[in-house]
């Protein structure tokens, strides 16, 4: 199951969430005010063309 990122915009809190269907808006654990699914850390990291990745290190992505 996919893990999604929320973040809480009353207390600033950034929690992660395993869910199979991802939910627009989550009770935040810490203050129980809604928190927003948020693009992952991880995912925009990945996607800023910063790191190497699979298909892009020259060797076809396999080994």
């Amino acid at each position: 199951m996919p893990i999604y990122e929320y973040a809480c915009a009353s207390c600033g809190r950034i929690f992660e969430k395993i869910q199979r269907v991802p939910e627009r808006d989550f009770p935040c654990p810490s203050c129980g005010a809604r928190a927003e699914r948020t693009v992952s850390r991880t995912a925009a990291g990945a996607s800023s063309g910063g790191g190497a990745t699979a298909a892009g290190c020259g060797s076809g992505g396999f080994t």
